[in-house]
């Protein structure tokens, strides 16, 4: 998979960034991991 990687490969964000403060239990409810597997999906609203 490494020699796929090239120097000009499009790296653009998918959506805003949005950070949320790491605390225990501390994830955004209604969303999981699974949100993110389809690569075409936006980053949810939080």
């Amino acid at each position: 998979m490494e020699k796929d990687i090239k120097p000009d490969l499009n790296i653009d964000f998918l959506g805003d960034y949005k950070p949320t403060t790491f605390k225990t239990g501390g994830a955004l409810k209604g969303i999981s991991q699974s949100d993110y597997q389809d690569p075409k999906s936006t980053i949810p609203k939080q």
